[in-house]
């Protein structure tokens, strides 16, 4: 199913690209951003996931902060899989 999935997104990107959207992350943006997930789910175990998405995208923010919001939440999203 996950094979699926990502091969859906996949398409899904590619459309986007082909009627302007905006490039996929690369490596280095995602594994920065696992780093900071994995950072706030050591520091907020307790802490409900909407809390930590939160928190991550302060984090985020902060590193980039001319980035739209909704690319930033891509990169947790693709962090979290």
């Amino acid at each position: 199913m996950r094979v699926v999935k990502r091969w859906l997104v996949g398409v899904g990107l590619w459309l986007a690209r082909l009627g302007g959207g905006r490039p996929w992350p690369d490596d280095a943006q995602i594994a920065l951003t696992r780093q900071i997930v994995a950072d706030i789910e050591q520091r907020f175990p307790e802490a409900p996931g909407p809390v930590k998405a939160r928190e991550a995208l302060r984090v985020l923010l902060n590193l980039r902060p001319a980035a739209k919001v909704k690319d930033l939440n891509l990169l947790i999203e693709l962090a979290l899989q």
